[in-house]
This record gives structure tokens, C-alpha cells and sequence, in this order.
């Protein structure tokens, strides 16, 4: 069987996750088996390395050590070498960073019982996504926002899914105001003055 790693791999800031090993039979079919690995002279596991690897500052690099097992149909082990090297995806809008002034339009006068669709659009086409100076496409944008904002002030983050991970963008806040309380179906009787101030309603 043969190793078909991807021995140099991009991670992102913050998020950590590297591509495991991968090895493939005599036909292509993917191997089964055990994998171990070993980080700064140590036995650790996937999620282990991840967490380490989260904590890095973009530019830094790391190595990760190898030994997968096969079982099944295949026998024998291989070890490799995983290099690291840690990236940061940039958001920017007209070659500023993204920001909640730039990212975002907010609605004039927000009021409590307005959606936060009404209240904040991402400007998705004006947001460009880089990961080591390449142009990421066919991410998503969204809000992370409460189920619907109370008045007051209220914040708000702008993140983008690529690939099964989430980066936030930018946060911001906005005002809501308080909605104008308006009493309706209601009607005064007429009456004679009888010395007080009391109408039937």
C-alpha cells in the first residue's frame, strides 16, 4: 500500500485542524489501520496536536510524526513526517480589513420586534476571503445573533463557514430602540357633566 499523506499542509489560526494521514491499496481503495503520532518528542493524539496547534501565532511552524498500521487486507507500518505551517484566513473589503463600518449596512432606527435581517446585511460581494494570499470561494456567510435582539444595545458577529469550519469576521453593535407602545380598539362614551371626571370606556 502506498502513502498518499499530504506531508505539507496549511492549518489556520485558532482552529488547529490538520488533515490526518492517508493511505490507499492496490486499486486506490483507502487502508484501514492504526495511526499514532508524536508532537515536540511526545505521544499525543489527533485532538491533542490540535489543541497545541490552535494556540500558534500565524507564520510559526510545526512538526508532526506518524506511524500507521494497516489491518484488513494489508500489512505492515509507515511512518512519516506531517510539516505544519500556520496561516490566518484575512477578511478584507477594498483592501482594508473587515470591520463592522465596512463589512456591514445597518438599518437606519432599528426598533425592538425588527429581525436581525432587517437590522444588519453583510456585504457578501464586497468581502474577500484570503488564506495565504489565495482568494478563498464558495464560503458562506452569516450572523451568530441572539434568536431576536432586545432593546437596547445588542451585538452582533458576521462569521464565514468554509469547508466545515467557521472564522468569525467581524463583530459589531447596534442600538434597538424601544417599540412605541400603541393601544387601539378602545372608544370614550359621551356624558352629561355629574360633578366628576370619570367616562365609561
Amino acid at each position: 500500500f502506498t502513502d498518499a499523506t499530504a506531508t505539507d499542509q496549511n492549518v489556520v489560526v485558532g482552529v488547529g485542524t490538520f488533515t490526518e494521514p492517508k493511505f490507499t491499496g492496490i486499486d486506490g481503495e483507502e487502508v484501514t489501520g492504526t495511526t499514532t503520532y508524536t508532537y515536540n518528542s511526545e505521544t499525543k493524539t489527533k485532538t491533542d496536536i490540535e489543541t497545541a496547534l490552535k494556540g500558534l501565532d500565524a507564520g510559526a511552524t510545526a512538526i508532526i510524526n506518524y506511524s500507521f498500521t494497516a489491518n484488513g487486507n494489508y500489512t505492515g507500518t509507515i511512518t512519516g513526517t506531517i510539516t505544519v505551517k500556520m496561516v490566518d484566513i484575512v477578511f478584507t473589503v477594498d483592501g482594508a480589513t473587515a470591520t463592522a463600518d465596512n463589512a456591514v449596512t445597518i438599518k437606519d432606527n432599528p426598533t425592538y420586534g425588527d429581525d436581525w435581517s432587517d437590522i444588519v446585511t453583510i456585504k457578501e460581494d464586497d468581502i474577500v476571503a484570503s488564506l495565504d494570499d489565495d482568494t478563498l470561494s464558495g464560503g458562506t456567510y452569516s450572523l451568530n445573533v441572539s434568536s431576536m435582539p432586545n432593546a437596547g444595545t445588542q451585538s452582533y458577529t458576521v462569521q464565514y463557514a468554509y469547508e466545515g469550519k467557521t472564522y468569525d469576521v467581524c463583530t459589531g453593535t447596534v442600538n434597538v430602540a424601544q417599540k412605541v407602545l400603541t393601544i387601539t380598539g378602545l372608544s370614550v362614551e359621551n356624558k352629561e357633566y355629574d360633578d366628576n371626571t370619570d367616562a365609561a370606556v
